[in-house]
């Protein structure tokens, strides 16, 4: 064999071993359906603490029983902005939910982790920022006398961005309803969004509520699943 037909022999089964390496490259992260999705959220294993899962599921059309995606209560200030998040989220997707029960809490820790893939992820996280932006630090009373307000807090910062807000409801004196208070993550991971919400009833001023360093944790150990499936 002639060192040139040798060389020509080389430079084919490279060009062939780089386009089986781009098609399996392609075919990994284009599988992002809901039900490959829903195997790359949180499981009770993944989680610190004593939780159960009570609902996983891989959707392709939205219910009651499914989320809407809109993943907050937003400040009436940022009622434009907001509107039209649930469409960019689109119909199909993955959830799963679990809940802890605490010591010294009458209501269970929820949290609800959602994630799809669709072509508008990425003007529902700019127009998810802008929303968190202009309702950082708000505080509103709706009826009957309930008092909401909400907080943005920095990080932690995972997948390609993020953003993370707090928020509270405060029942009016002398009802018996519970406060509550709750942590909210959305990520952009490539072309899927990750939503993960953690909140907690407080009946008592000494309940037991999600300390940010907790937060954190379990925000990092989703993403990095989720990046990974």
């Amino acid at each position: 064999m002639t060192r040139a037909k040798h060389t020509r022999r080389l430079r084919v089964a490279g060009i062939a071993l780089l386009v089986v390496a781009l098609v399996a490259g392609c075919t990994k992260s284009a599988d992002k359906s809901p039900e490959s999705l829903v195997k790359g959220l949180l499981d009770i294993t993944d989680m610190p603490g004593e939780w159960q899962e009570t609902q996983r599921d891989a959707f392709t059309s939205r219910t009651n029983e499914n989320p809407s995606i809109d993943p907050s209560i937003w400040c009436p200030d940022a009622s434009d902005e907001a509107a039209g998040l649930t469409e960019l989220a689109g119909a199909a997707g993955a959830d799963v939910e679990m809940q802890m029960q605490l010591d010294n809490a009458e209501a269970p820790r929820l949290m609800r982790l959602q994630a799809w893939r669709n072509e508008s992820v990425r003007e529902y996280f700019t127009r998810v920022v802008a929303v968190v932006n202009i309702c950082d630090d708000a505080k509103w009373t709706e009826d009957p006398g309930v008092t909401q307000e909400m907080w943005k807090i920095d990080g932690p910062e995972v997948g390609d961005e993020s953003v993370s807000w707090g928020s509270g409801l405060v029942p009016p004196k002398g009802k018996e309803m519970a406060a509550s208070m709750g942590h909210t993550t959305v990520a952009r991971i490539g072309d899927v969004i990750m939503v993960l919400q953690i909140g907690d009833y407080r009946t008592t001023p000494t309940s037991e509520t999600l300390s940010d360093d907790e937060w954190r944790e379990i925000v990092q150990r989703a993403a990095d699943k989720l990046a990974d499936a």
